[in-house]
């Protein structure tokens, strides 16, 4: 049984995603192109409910959100086929291929969501139990409460290693193998769930150190109060976004590379 070599897995993620940010780019141009003017009208909509008040978040909020997370996921599945197939096959989309919508894309997008309900579904599972002890003896002990968020941080480290082991399943759907089912991924990754969580971790982190940058941009546009600032913190949002996809799709494909094409890092 191999085991995952968490640090060398983690350089090779980075090397691999700025090594071919010009065939992200290239990749995905177009969609973010089409989604920007979605994103400025829909947050601008969203915005005119008076969304920051907690009172008043009509249904057309939730629906607006709900049909611009869709597109969103939608278009990130597109450039990820591509950069799945790119990155293992060498193929290069041109033209009107980086809008690829065919059936690979829709079992890319179907399995997406069918593996976020499958997590949803585990952190009901393990959550709600925990929430509710922690409840149930926050009154007797403080220590209680202590060892509650322990065993909530232990918990999310876990499903976010499940969360990569079942997500490998899509860059097999992106190879175009049928054969490889949600359980193989599992299967594939045995021995190596706390390997693969702790590479998760260090993404997240690093992740989470350019959120706190975009927090602080966001704090000055947000001061402006003006369509244009709206407009430009929309635009490095995207951007923000678009770089984490990227590197998370990477982390992906090596990860399949691995796993079930024994190559190294």
């Amino acid at each position: 049984m191999q085991k995952l070599p968490v640090i060398a897995a983690f350089v090779h993620s980075i090397e691999s995603t700025i090594g071919n940010i010009r065939f992200a780019f290239h990749a995905s141009w177009l969609w973010m192109l089409l989604l920007l003017p979605l994103n400025i009208a829909g947050n601008i909509y969203i915005l005119s409910f008076g969304v920051l008040d907690p009172q008043n978040v009509p249904w057309q909020v939730s629906m607006t959100s709900l049909v611009m997370g869709l597109c969103a996921m939608l278009a990130f599945a597109s450039i990820a086929v591509n950069w799945h197939r790119y990155i293992l096959r060498d193929e290069v989309p041109l033209g009107m291929q980086r809008l690829r919508l065919d059936n690979l894309v829709m079992n890319y997008f179907g399995n997406t969501l069918l593996i976020g309900l499958m997590l949803v579904l585990v952190s009901i599972a393990f959550f709600i139990p925990i929430g509710f002890l922690m409840w149930m003896f926050s009154t007797f002990s403080a220590v209680a409460v202590v060892f509650g968020g322990i065993a909530g941080f232990i918990a999310f480290i876990f499903v976010l290693g499940l969360s990569v082991r079942w997500s490998l399943k899509l860059v097999a759907v992106a190879m175009g193998r049928s054969d490889v089912r949600i359980s193989d991924a599992w299967r594939k990754t045995i021995g190596n769930h706390w390997q693969i969580a702790g590479l998760v971790v260090l993404v997240f982190t690093s992740l989470l150190v350019v959120a706190l940058v975009f927090a602080g941009v966001t704090y000055g546009f947000g001061r402006a109060e003006s369509a244009v600032a709206l407009s430009a913190l929309i635009f490095i949002q995207m951007a923000v976004n678009w770089l984490a996809t990227i590197w998370n799709v990477t982390l992906l494909t090596s990860l399949y590379g691995y796993f079930f094409e024994d190559r190294k890092f």
